[in-house]
């Protein structure tokens, strides 16, 4: 980065009136006002099906104490899970995190959908919450039976390859075929808990080998 581009960003930094957000699909950045970005946020937030306010009492910040909670609950997790095996001392002492904060929520612009007026794609970041390398963990074996499902694509490119890939192999179905695609508004907050835990339970267990034991990756 030449000191032109650093000098820039550091100006952009100052400008306290604007925000500057990622494309969510596509490469570039979206310049707005705070109160715009606030108000795109709050449409997600807002929603009572998905999402429950914690309301504060007397000035007091219920956080800590769900904070609290949720590593307490991590810790007998950790303490299970090793007793069983499925997890080392050492992956028992980097699961807990003693420092955490509360995971966020922001905002990327669907610049592709301007007649929706660009509306936010939102997304939870959980890094730095207690959760944190909980989730890694359990993400590390569900990603290996998610690679190996035959109905999933990895993108779009792949996507392309399948469809040549089938007008070469067998060109006397292409006349048969027709292609059909939908957008799911919302996907994963969509997802029934009880669905998606089974889903995930049926595709676990017929892993080669049951290590760590799908119990305690389904409790994570």
């Amino acid at each position: 980065m030449s000191p032109n581009h650093r000098q820039a960003l550091k100006q952009l930094q100052s400008w306290d009136d604007s925000i500057f957000r990622y494309f969510d699909k596509g490469t570039g950045w979206v310049i707005d006002t705070p109160e715009n970005y606030e108000q795109k946020v709050m449409e997600h937030l807002g929603d009572a099906d998905t999402f429950t306010p914690i309301n504060e009492v007397q000035d007091t910040s219920p956080i800590p104490k769900k904070i609290k909670e949720i590593n307490e609950t991590i810790e007998k997790w950790v303490e299970t899970s090793l007793e069983a095996g499925d997890i080392s001392q050492r992956l028992a002492t980097w699961m807990v995190k003693e420092e955490s904060r509360p995971g966020y929520d922001y905002c990327n612009y669907k610049v592709h959908k301007p007649q929706a007026n660009y509306p936010g794609r939102l997304i939870t970041s959980g890094c730095g919450s207690p959760t944190e390398n909980l989730a890694a963990w359990s993400d590390y074996y569900l990603k290996q039976i998610v690679v190996n499902l035959p109905y999933v694509l990895k993108d779009s490119s792949e996507f392309l390859y399948q469809i040549q890939k089938f007008n070469l192999t067998q060109p006397e179905k292409i006349n048969d075929i027709i292609l059909v695609s939908w957008d799911v508004v919302a996907m994963f907050p969509s997802i029934d808990n009880v669905m998606g835990l089974k889903a995930c339970h049926d595709l676990l267990e017929k892993r080669d080998v049951l290590f760590p034991s799908t119990t305690s990756i389904l409790e994570a």
